[in-house]
């Protein structure tokens, strides 16, 4: 090839790297919002709203001298969280005589950020967050349904039977939880003209949420 065509075929093979290497884009991510607030707890599902928890014994370093449960109480369940790394032992004791033990460890846990971001602090969590209970259904509590003076009721949870037109004892409102969705109980009388109460039926509704964990 002459010296010439070479040449030129070289200069152009570099002018299309440059081109190449000046397009070249360095992407850019903006840095996620937001840091885990405080220490995580562990959480425990009880097998109904309202049961015969009698105390919630905690030793480790998650023990701080009260039993009483309303303190760890949560939607439908019990949880705690610990204010140092280490095993902490659990005990729910029930009235039925029921007790349910485990040992939950907590360590230093940490949200990593992408580089040239503010780091989140380091915060202690469980190494497992939840558990299931699985207490006995003689430690579940039925609230009732005593309607109140002005004709309505506290909703209670539902009973078993609670389905729509299976006959109900008395007048009332509950809630309840059927294949992962809420539902609603109004025990009403279904026959108006039924002047004896005998009528008295459940009639409910979907309220179409998922249950609470």
């Amino acid at each position: 090839m002459p010296v010439a065509r070479w040449a030129a075929a070289l200069a152009l093979f570099v002018g299309v790297l440059v081109v190449v290497g000046g397009g070249c884009v360095t992407a850019t991510y903006a840095c996620p919002g937001g840091c885990p607030i405080g220490n995580s707890p562990a959480a425990f599902d009880l097998s109904c709203n309202q049961t015969d928890l009698t105390s919630v014994v905690l030793s480790g370093p998650c023990a701080t001298g009260d039993t009483s449960p309303s303190r760890y109480l949560w939607s439908r369940g019990v949880s705690f969280t610990s204010p140092s790394p280490g095993v902490c032992h659990v005990e729910l004791v029930f009235a039925t005589g029921f007790t349910y033990s485990r040992d939950v460890t907590f360590t230093v846990q940490s949200v990593t950020m992408p580089p040239g971001c503010a780091q989140c602090p380091s915060f202690i969590a469980p190494t497992q967050g939840f558990f299931t209970v699985d207490n006995p259904s003689n430690t579940c509590v039925d609230a009732g349904l005593d309607a109140e003076s002005d004709g309505s009721a506290d909703a209670a949870t539902c009973p078993p039977t609670a389905s729509q037109s299976v006959a109900c004892a008395s007048p009332g409102i509950c809630s309840g939880c059927r294949d992962n969705v809420s539902f609603e109980c109004t025990c009403a009388d279904a026959d108006a003209s039924d002047a004896d109460g005998s009528g008295l039926a459940w009639q409910c509704i979907d309220i179409g949420m998922p249950c609470s964990p």
